[in-house]
């Protein structure tokens, strides 16, 4: 994982007559959370879903959305695709293999950014293999931003230039506002069945690849807690979407 990590919720009793006075802070509600709150990745997961509902996502959607960052992020412990080796690629599909023998890429030349600019290659606005895009816009963020368009589209709905600096994407606070940003875009406007985790999965992933523990974690983010962890930031503007 690069980057700083935010220092995530800050975490103290709040009484009602304090929740009175500080009418324009959104508190969000409690939840199980994955990670312990005192670790680097726990503070990250506390970060993102208290900007997921600061950003409008809540009840089943924030439960989905966090179920499916937490899956893609190795439960906030990864905030870029990790690299390929030869042997990672026994496993990949068919069209996936055909790649990499089209790129001439074999067992004694094959190097992580050969293998992302082969599997990448024409996927999300990406161009050729030899243009070098598919390790350049490779996954990153929360929900792992990957292509050239998704880059430059979420980098206008957030108003940072993520396709000329993707690398931008491996600070924090850009990571959290281009998951949303991409959910709410590619998910949200959808208006799917957010229990339907199955269906979520396939939006994000083109398959259902991790299925399994993608369920696992929207039990998770379902259960009902009774410590008290709030946050007192105040809110966080809402994301405007550039038009298409």
């Amino acid at each position: 994982t690069s980057g700083k990590v935010d220092e995530g919720l800050m975490t103290r009793p709040i009484d009602a007559d304090a929740k009175r006075a500080i009418s324009e802070v959104d508190l969000a509600p409690n939840l199980a959370f994955v990670n312990d709150k005192d670790t680097t990745q726990g503070k990250t997961e506390r970060s993102v879903y208290e900007y997921a509902y600061q950003q409008g996502i809540k009840g089943d959607e924030l439960k989905s959305f966090m179920a499916q960052v937490g899956h893609e992020s190795g439960k906030f412990n990864d905030i870029e695709e990790r690299g390929y080796l030869w042997k990672n690629t026994t496993s990949f599909s068919k069209e996936r293999k055909a790649g990499l023998v089209k790129n001439n890429i074999t067992k004694d030349n094959a190097t992580s950014e050969k293998i992302f600019n082969s599997i990448y290659e024409g996927v999300n606005g990406n161009g050729n293999y030899a243009s070098g895009d598919g390790s350049t816009y490779k996954g990153r963020g929360y929900i792992q931003l990957t292509g050239r368009d998704n880059y430059r589209q979420i980098g206008e709905d957030i108003g940072v230039d993520l396709e000329t600096k993707p690398e931008l994407m491996l600070d924090p606070s850009v990571a959290r506002k281009a998951s949303v940003a991409w959910w709410k875009r590619n998910v949200q406007s959808k208006n799917p069945d957010y229990t339907d985790t199955e269906a979520i999965t396939r939006i994000i992933n083109g398959g259902i690849n991790g299925l399994a523990e993608r369920k696992k974690l929207f039990s998770r983010y379902g259960e009902i807690v009774t410590a008290v962890d709030t946050s007192l930031r105040p809110k966080a503007r809402p994301i405007r979407l550039a038009s298409n």
